[in-house]
């Protein structure tokens, strides 16, 4: 089975969860961002850093065994860690990434790898759980939350600098980068996966290319995930 790339509306709401996690660093961003929350970022450089068409930040989801407890059936596995509560502004981002990508996942998890480098496995785990149950177990864990990229400096370097610049092709060129280093940190990066990526970042190009682009991958070999009910694809509103 071929899986197409994110929508428009996907697309939409990626860079809605991006503004909002830029602006959460300055202000809670100690919390869950660390070093990262010391740049502060003015509003127009907020929103050039915020277009670029992936998760700014992660969920920790190729972790798999720290997914296999935050999951579990047992709540003595479940328990929280120790330390200060999420604030308000980060619990909202969190239940909001976690319930965009749980909806994801469900119809889409191809895009779900896309946008956040996330494993099929972890699309299959999140979906076939119901919502409810799945915020339950996540919406109030305090090592959830991370800046993507964590452990690649030079990265983020780089996204401060021409990822936030006023020049649209340089600051494309900047979130491509990025976007590679994503998908190659998740996997071996197929070719297919690249031309998806130009679309994405390439503003000459709508997103009709950009599923054409994604549907040539590959499929990951197993059964696509559906929500349950009805097949047809879920009505969404952007965030």
């Amino acid at each position: 089975m071929l899986y197409q790339g994110p929508s428009t509306d996907d697309l939409d709401n990626i860079r809605a969860l991006n503004r909002r996690f830029l602006k959460t660093l300055s202000s809670a961003g100690d919390l869950v961002c660390g070093g990262l929350s010391r740049r502060r970022l003015s509003e127009s450089q907020q929103a050039h850093l915020g277009r670029a068409p992936f998760l700014l930040f992660s969920f920790r989801e190729d972790e798999s065994d720290f997914w296999k407890q935050v999951l579990s059936d047992d709540a003595q596995l479940r328990l929280l860690p120790a330390g200060r509560p999420l604030d308000s502004m980060t619990r909202e981002l969190q239940v909001a990434g976690l319930s965009f990508l749980w909806q994801l996942s469900r119809y889409n998890p191809y895009a779900v790898r896309i946008v956040s480098g996330a494993p099929y496995s972890w699309c299959e785990q999140v979906a076939a759980l119901p919502v409810a149950t799945f915020l339950h177990r996540t919406s109030e864990r305090t090592d959830l939350l991370v800046p993507r990229f964590r452990d690649q400096a030079d990265v983020w370097q780089r996204l401060l600098k021409s990822g936030i610049s006023p020049d649209a092709k340089l600051r494309a060129m900047s979130h491509q980068s990025a976007f590679q280093a994503m998908l190659t940190h998740a996997a071996p990066v197929n070719p297919a996966i690249h031309r998806a990526s130009n679309a994405a970042l390439n503003p000459a190009l709508d997103n009709r290319q950009l599923q054409v682009a994604a549907a040539r991958l590959p499929s990951p070999g197993q059964k696509s995930i559906r929500p349950q009910g009805r097949a047809s694809r879920p009505m969404r509103r952007k965030l």
